[in-house]
């Protein structure tokens, strides 16, 4: 047996033993079951038994507050960590500090929603709660994360020869900047005086800003993670077209479109997205239940549908730059990542996406979700 091999089996073990773990006691068992391979991985996972919450920043109790705008990637605060480490000094009977960070990611609709905020444009249409939530960071001073917001956005500079110079490219520079002086707000004289003040000039945040946007579409490492996300995401665009097709071909059984949907998978897309099937089987059974397609109907024209789809297959990559984050940790042992968006449609996706945990392969750099 090859070494990848083996270690692929290790992972499918380990994996299954942590998501069919009923309570705290199972999961220490199968870590302490895994403890060799606890060297190649890392383990977040829900335990609904668990006697205390985590709670990053106090970010717990804005999530029950503004929890129509926020969502967290795991369904529960409740989290148990598992490492070689953390394992090895359990059985030793010793203390096992943690060190937890956290992020949050948003959508182009939030940025520029900040970016007017910055810049005293006028909020047209803007509810009163954007208000409310844009005070809660201020004074909270939130650990923030662009990274959705510039994959988001790759999509309008594909195909263009000289980028640097596109419009599209100059608003997303545009828009970073007021990210960074949003994120550089004086917060303790706001709490004070109620008033903006930034802790860096225009010409800083507008450098920030450069390097930020030149690092992500520029350099060649990211070029490359750029063109797995981007492929990741024509994939999940076919299996949406399927999904939707095969929902409105006919009056059959959930059950029978899901026979055709496997069939189509199997012939067309030649990987099987787990969460994309389950939502799948959700929307054959009640189009309802997906509302992040409502927009859909029989009547919907072709065009209009693949422009639809094609918006909403970068909505389904969130989860996943989520899963990449964490893999690269941050400032900790391990990182909670969360989403906040005005978008119903997408905050109802991202609950219906959640994990029960998390295996992150610290070797080669990615996290693999345990669905529920």
């Amino acid at each position: 047996m090859e070494l990848n091999d083996e270690r692929n089996l290790r992972f499918k073990a380990l994996a299954y033993d942590f998501m069919n773990a009923p309570n705290l006691s199972a999961l220490f068992n199968a870590a302490v079951t895994h403890l060799d391979s606890l060297n190649e991985f890392k383990i977040i996972t829900v335990a609904k038994d668990l006697d205390r919450n985590i709670d990053p920043n106090n970010i717990n109790t804005a999530i029950n507050k503004h929890s129509r705008y926020i969502v967290p990637y795991f369904p529960s605060s409740k989290l148990y960590f598992f490492s070689e480490n953390i394992v090895t000094s359990m059985l030793n009977g010793g203390d096992v500090p943690i060190a937890i960070d956290y992020t949050v990611m948003f959508d182009s609709n939030f940025t520029t929603y900040v970016h007017k905020f910055i810049n005293n444009i006028p909020l047209v249409g803007v509810s009163n709660d954007f208000y409310v939530l844009i005070d809660e960071i201020l004074k909270k001073q939130w650990n923030f994360d662009y990274s959705f917001y510039l994959l988001e956005n790759y999509k309008t500079l594909i195909g263009d020869k000289n980028i640097k110079e596109s419009k599209q490219y100059s608003a997303i520079l545009a828009n970073v900047k007021s990210l960074e002086l949003f994120k550089n707000v004086d917060s303790n004289y706001y709490k004070k005086t109620g008033k903006i003040k930034f802790l860096i000039s225009n010409e800083i945040a507008e450098r920030s800003a450069t390097e930020h946007c030149e690092s992500y579409y520029f350099s060649e490492e990211i070029k490359i993670i750029l063109n797995q996300y981007y492929i990741t995401k024509q994939f999940i665009l076919l299996t949406l077209i399927a999904i939707v097709r095969i929902k409105f071909e006919d009056n059959r059984s959930a059950d029978n479109k899901m026979i055709s949907y496997f069939d189509f998978v199997s012939e067309h897309v030649g990987l099987n997205l787990e969460r994309e099937t389950l939502l799948a089987y959700e929307y054959f059974k009640n189009s309802s239940n997906l509302y992040i397609l409502r927009r859909i109907s029989r009547k919907t024209k072709k065009e209009e549908i693949f422009e639809i789809l094609d918006n909403i297959s970068w909505d389904f990559m969130i989860p996943r730059v989520m899963e990449s984050n964490m893999s690269y940790m941050g400032e900790g042992d391990f990182l909670i990542p969360y989403f906040l968006s005005f978008d119903d449609g997408l905050i109802k996706l991202l609950k219906m996406l959640e994990p029960k945990g998390v295996v992150i392969d610290t070797k080669e750099m990615h996290a693999t979700p345990t669905i529920k």
